[in-house]
C-alpha cells in the first residue's frame, strides 16, 4: 500500500486517482505521519445499496426520478412551501420587491 502525505496529496491529487484507477491499490493518507484516511477504488453498488441509499434520499426529501446515470437532471427536489403559503418560484420574487431596499 503506497503512504502519501495530505500536502502531497493536494498537490498531485489527479496523478494519485488516476493510479488508484489503474492499479486498483488504495492509498494511505497520514498527517505527520498518523493515517488520517485510506483512498480506495470505486465499487460497483449492488441493488440492496442503491435501494438503501434511495430510501435515505426519499427521507431528506430528494426523489430519483430516473433510471441509472448520474446526471444531475435525474434528481429532483420537491419545492419547499413559501412563508406566504404559495409553492410558485416566482413567490420569493413578488416578497422582494415589495421591500424598499
Amino acid at each position: 500500500m503506497m503512504k502519501v502525505k495530505v500536502g502531497e496529496l493536494k498537490t498531485h491529487l489527479s496523478s494519485y486517482l488516476r493510479k488508484i484507477e489503474e492499479d486498483g491499490e488504495p492509498v494511505e493518507v497520514c498527517v505527520r505521519e498518523r493515517t488520517v484516511a485510506y483512498l480506495t477504488p470505486a465499487q460497483e453498488t449492488s441493488d440492496s445499496c442503491d435501494n438503501t441509499l434511495k430510501k435515505q434520499l426519499l427521507d431528506a426529501g430528494i426523489e430519483w426520478n430516473g433510471v441509472g446515470g448520474s446526471s444531475l437532471k435525474n434528481w429532483s427536489i420537491e419545492p419547499e412551501v413559501a412563508g406566504d403559503g404559495r409553492v410558485d418560484l416566482e413567490s420569493t420574487d413578488s416578497m422582494r420587491t415589495g421591500r424598499d431596499w
